[in-house]
């Protein structure tokens, strides 16, 4: 048997046409790369899952996996085949749920969304609100992003949903949350404030607090920098977007934040936001996922409850 040439709709089409306890098995024979931990993910032994490789070998015409000393690697084909194998694992499971009603008010599933720190500040208080309002049993559970959002849309197999900037390259569908814009931040005891705020020419004196987020190494704020143009490049680095907040805290340096968190942050007396001296960067804030969730009814609540708990947070901020 010699390694299949791989053809995406090959690989589609034949996935569809097997059962879905079978398609399971791959993707964790394909994950784990091991036939005795493959069978501890699904829940059947060695033996069992020996014989089920033995058959998708026969019906994809592939060896999948190929024993090199005394471990198992995929094969070419078998690398391409994975993204659709779990895609096509989580679709058959929502068609075989269409009939299931989804009710939020008696359900106990775990919903979960990537999203940096800032955006976990910005929606976790008006969705926890929301929630507890109408009663909800389900949860939300924010997670850190993760590397891979950008190379294609299996990544957003790793979770429900990805809160993430448009312009980011997070693939799969999206809609837009909010708007939001970037402002600078600094200690009220900054040297370089004066009367609530910095002139053009401090601005640029000013050490700036650099951000990074877990599984990225650029940000919406470095490209901007990128974009426009202005000297003013970060001298240290935080990993994560909270933690320049302190880093801010009792110095003269600036941190470069979306507005809504910045307002919260001022709103303790700590910190003065500032208006950057050049063109602010708009932010469209989206949420995003895979298209395979678009059939099932609880992705859809999950997507919808999300974008009501921003309405109904700006509609309150406003009053």
């Amino acid at each position: 048997m010699t390694d299949r040439v791989a053809d995406a709709r090959f690989a589609e089409s034949s996935l569809l046409r097997l059962d879905l306890n079978v398609i399971d098995a791959l993707v964790a024979l394909l994950d784990e790369q091991n036939l005795t931990n493959a069978a501890a993910v699904v829940g059947t032994s060695q033996p069992a899952m020996s014989a089920t490789l033995t058959k998708l070998r026969q019906y994809f015409g592939d060896e999948l996996l190929v024993r090199i000393g005394r471990e198992f690697r995929p094969t070419s084909f078998a690398r391409q085949l994975l993204p659709a194998a779990r895609a096509a694992s989580v679709l058959i499971r929502q068609v075989l749920e269409l009939d299931a009603a989804f009710d939020p008010l008696t359900e106990d599933r775990v919903f979960r969304v990537a999203a940096s720190d800032y955006a976990v500040a910005a929606l976790h208080e008006p969705l926890t609100t929301l929630l507890r309002a109408r009663g909800c049993t389900v949860t939300i559970e924010f997670v850190d992003m993760f590397a891979g959002l950008a190379d294609g849309t299996e990544a957003l197999l790793e979770c429900d949903a990805v809160v993430s900037p448009l312009g980011m390259g997070v693939q799969g569908n999206h809609t837009v949350l909010y708007r939001d814009r970037i402002v600078g931040v600094v200690d009220r005891d900054n040297r370089f404030l004066h009367n609530g705020t910095v002139d053009a020419e401090s601005y640029q004196q000013m050490p700036t607090i650099g951000i990074r987020f877990p599984g990225s190494s650029t940000t919406v704020v470095d490209r901007w920098i990128d974009d426009t143009g202005p000297d003013h490049r970060p001298v240290v680095e935080v990993l994560g977007g909270l933690a320049s907040l302190y880093a801010v805290s009792r110095s003269d340096a600036l941190a470069l934040v979306p507005e809504r968190v910045a307002r919260r942050a001022a709103k303790t007396g700590r910190f003065v936001v500032i208006p950057p001296p050049y063109p602010l960067l708009d932010l469209h804030e989206a949420l995003h996922w895979h298209p395979v969730r678009d059939l099932d009814p609880a992705h859809s609540w999950l997507r919808s409850t999300v974008a009501a708990a921003v309405v109904q947070d700006e509609v309150a901020s406003s009053i």
